[in-house]
């Protein structure tokens, strides 16, 4: 009676077809929760990406959470209230007792299943509710960075009140 203690339900005698069903079908349910991680991750890696090229401050770290910094409990509040009710976007403010006071922000948290239209349309509401309440939208840069593609995203939103800056060099643009 010893066997009992060490077999495991659902696990067939070997030599059966049926013998590495529940094997694989682990395997294959670890498989996608890796697929799904990496998923997560390239969705935080576009929106992170999304976020810079409109200038928006946000907390660089290695979460899946992306907080966007606000400093102000009122506005934080607003924003969010104003993604849901003109773009249908529920994005959580986190507000003191949570964080301290004049570090209120959103808290964004992309899923493997957020696409590129979904993140464009985040985007595109930040834009236009920032824009709303009259927060400044700001991108530097100087030709021979990466960011010289983030200014020409950027720069489709100026109706936005949206400033662009590109500078000839390192030193200018860190003066900016």
């Amino acid at each position: 009676h010893a066997e009992r203690h060490f077999s495991h339900r659902g696990t067939a005698k070997p030599g059966r077809p049926d013998a590495v069903r529940p094997g694989a079908q682990l395997h294959a349910a670890g498989m996608a929760a890796v697929k799904a991680r990496r998923r997560q991750r390239d969705r935080v890696a576009k929106l992170r990406r999304k976020l810079d090229a409109i200038g928006l401050p946000y907390v660089k770290n290695h979460s899946h959470i992306v907080p966007v910094m606000v400093g102000d409990a009122k506005k934080c509040k607003w924003i969010s209230d104003l993604l849901l009710e003109r773009h249908s976007i529920y994005i959580q403010p986190i507000n003191y007792p949570t964080v301290p006071r004049g570090t209120e922000r959103l808290r964004i948290t992309p899923t493997p299943f957020h696409d590129d239209v979904l993140i464009a349309e985040l985007r595109d509401a930040l834009v236009s509710v920032w824009h709303a309440l009259g927060l400044p939208l700001f991108q530097g840069a100087y030709p021979i960075t990466p960011a010289s593609d983030l200014l020409h995203e950027l720069a489709m939103f100026k109706n936005f009140g949206v400033t662009t800056f590109q500078a000839e060099d390192e030193i200018a643009a860190v003066c900016a």
